[in-house]
């Protein structure tokens, strides 16, 4: 895994046959994606033209990047949809700034049981005052001024799953319940809602939403009287 800062010229030399990964992603962007998180991470790693880090970090970066990449050219109107798109630049923000920070190995320290309490009960209730709007970690920790890290913790001790699957599940509930009150277009395919929170990768949310609730979200559509659905699932 290579860093390079902007401004800069850019060279490389490799064997034949190499497959090679990169992003540009602005400085500024990251680094406020950085700030509630790791703020002083993302600027002492913009000063460092390169740095080697663990294979799996860079291995689930380079995966999230080729995933994004394929499905966008498969499906170019989801980079249209605000949920698809801010749920693609979290997840590769998110990764990027887990492999600039060399202390995302090592465990935080232990979280007083009242924050805790205090993250669960405030991330519930932005949960049920956005219900038409999808939430991702990102918004959460720029709302409570916590880091990924302390939600997460939070989360597992207090919730038994992560912060991250609570708020997939929040967000296939609200899927689930569009597809049972038929609020919008009866024809809307099944993938356009999805999309619309969050859902980008269709075969992965079809997983999730079987997972969640024992059926594919077909099913769910025909069981309630639905139309002939479109897309996976």
């Amino acid at each position: 895994m290579s860093w390079l800062p902007g401004g800069g010229d850019f060279e490389i030399f490799s064997r034949e046959r190499m497959d090679i990964v990169s992003a540009t992603v602005s400085e500024s962007l990251l680094c406020g994606f950085a700030a509630s998180d790791s703020p002083r991470t993302a600027e002492a790693s913009l000063q460092r033209p390169f740095l080697q880090q663990q294979p799996r970090r860079a291995g689930m970066l380079r995966r999230a990047l080729i995933e994004i990449v394929v499905v966008a050219r498969r499906q170019p109107g989801l980079l249209e949809i605000p949920a698809s798109r801010a749920a693609m630049r979290d997840c590769v923000l998110s990764l990027m700034l887990d492999t600039l920070d060399r202390a995302s190995e090592r465990p935080t320290a232990d979280l007083r049981p009242s924050v805790k309490a205090w993250i669960v009960r405030k991330v519930r209730e932005l949960a049920l005052e956005r219900p038409s709007e999808p939430l991702q970690i990102a918004d959460i920790c720029r709302s409570l001024a916590v880091s990924r890290r302390s939600l997460q913790y939070a989360f597992e001790d207090l919730v038994g799953m992560g912060a991250v699957e609570f708020l997939r599940n929040v967000r296939l509930n609200a899927v689930r319940r569009e597809l049972r009150v038929a609020t919008g277009s009866p024809d809307e395919p099944i993938a356009a809602i999805a999309a619309r929170w969050g859902f980008w990768h269709m075969p992965r949310f079809a997983a999730y939403y079987r997972a969640l609730f024992g059926e594919l979200p077909s099913e769910t559509r025909r069981r309630e009287g639905g139309s002939t659905p479109h897309g996976p699932g």
